[in-house]
């Protein structure tokens, strides 16, 4: 209420006819994302059709914390949304319109059996303040079940076209699940004549880990400048023998127990037989694909047998690797006695923005004889993947008497999700 008066007297103060004002208002309010960019992302990411048939006119600011804003598809963190957000969009003080949180991909989005799923639904809200409208859907923390892959979340207002005294709807409290699944907005709006969307915005978030997010905030992972990395390929002799060309990002490789692969650095076969964690700079709206291989089987001075294939997954969404395609299981270093040395190569390769169909063999653990003369390159060439992988890193290893059964352990994948925007400003800044 006090809002609505400061607005009058300053309309007052200026002498200017409402519609006008509110006009100027609402450029005031309209924030920096064009309105054809946020459309765009909107179409990108599927909310046409899923949740909705018509494009927003406006953009809504969502602030869990100064920090954690939602951006149109950016990344959040599921314990950092406990709270409600503050919501700002463009308003007319006068109306009344109505907020909906949703979630279109319960339980995953490749099985959405529980679309929507309603988080928050706040009706008669006047302007934008959400705190004097009436609650009909209690806020719930948005979250995915692990396994399940990123959820979209996804905020909606409608204007009112005035205030609606009949939502015949039952009421449900924050911690009340029954009631919110199956929820449509589009039957919804219908059902009341709400319109078309006035305002949207939306996040990604995904199942938190808390060992993951540990080691992806470990202070001792930097990015490493490109100079660096080519020198160490030369020196170890992956140019030219094995590159095509530089990749585009460092890759992040740590095993359980903190080794690290770092461009050539030697680690025991036996710091090394679980599926090392990997990070890398990913685009979300991207696939890629992991390879890794020995290139100095069956051993360092003949390599017969080079490249001897330890692992293959593929048709990874973005940072989301359990839900890619494992095409080659895991196996672990096991360079044999007297064979010197052997590097291990972890190669990054990016599909482009659709999954591929691959005509591979899947190759288990027990499967050895198949695993020998792979060609990286042929199988990147075959698949169009391109000369140039996304993000590379290596290991060398040698026998070791204590190597220990190097096939026992279960394959566990973890990565990270980087800001794209982010990635291309760094490659401009190495340019």
């Amino acid at each position: 209420m006090l809002k609505s008066l400061w607005i009058r007297n300053l309309i007052r103060s200026f002498a200017l006819p409402f519609p006008v004002f509110f006009s100027l208002l609402e450029l005031c309010f309209a924030g920096s994302r064009s309105p054809s960019t946020m459309q765009q992302q909107i179409t990108k990411h599927g909310i046409i059709p899923d949740v909705i048939t018509m494009q927003p006119r406006n953009h809504i600011t969502v602030e869990y914390s100064k920090k954690v804003v939602a951006n149109f598809g950016n990344k959040l963190k599921t314990p950092d949304l406990k709270k409600k957000p503050w919501l700002q969009w463009s308003a007319d003080p006068e109306l009344y319109y109505t907020l909906i949180l949703t979630d279109p991909d319960s339980p995953s989005r490749a099985e959405p059996k529980n679309r929507e799923w309603l988080l928050w639904l706040v009706v008669n809200i006047p302007g934008f303040d959400v705190k004097s409208g009436d609650t009909i859907v209690d806020y719930m923390r948005p979250d995915a079940g692990k396994g399940t892959g990123s959820h979209r979340f996804i905020f909606l207002t409608y204007q009112q076209p005035s205030v609606i005294y009949n939502f015949n709807e039952t009421k449900v409290s924050s911690r009340e699940h029954e009631g919110r699944a199956n929820f449509s907005t589009q039957k919804f709006c219908d059902k009341y004549r709400l319109g078309s969307p006035w305002a949207s915005n939306f996040f990604h978030a995904e199942w938190f880990d808390k060992e993951k997010d540990a080691i992806e905030n470990h202070p001792g992972i930097k990015k490493r400048h490109k100079e660096e990395m080519k020198e160490a390929f030369i020196k170890h002799g992956l140019i030219p023998h094995y590159l095509h060309g530089l990749p585009r990002r460092d890759l992040q490789v740590e095993f359980k127990g903190g080794k690290k692969a770092n461009f050539g650095n030697v680690l025991k076969p036996s710091q090394t037989q679980q599926t090392p964690y990997l990070q890398w700079s990913a685009d979300p709206d991207h696939y890629y694909a992991v390879i890794m291989i020995d290139f100095d089987a069956p051993d360092a001075e003949h390599h017969a047998w080079r490249e001897w294939l330890h692992w293959m997954v593929v048709n990874i969404p973005s940072f989301d690797v359990e839900a890619g395609d494992i095409l080659t299981q895991y196996l672990g270093p096991n360079p044999g006695a007297n064979t010197g040395f052997h590097r291990y190569i972890f190669t990054v390769f990016s599909q482009g923005n659709d999954t591929i169909k691959f005509h591979e063999p899947l190759r288990v653990r027990s499967d050895l004889e198949s695993r020998q003369n792979f060609s990286t390159y042929k199988f990147a060439e075959k698949y169009k993947l391109g000369p140039a992988p996304w993000a590379l890193n290596f290991i060398r290893v040698q026998y070791s008497d204590n190597s220990g059964e190097p096939y026992d352990d279960q394959v566990e994948i973890i990565t990270e999700n980087v800001d794209p925007f982010e990635s291309d400003q760094d490659e401009d800044e190495d340019e």
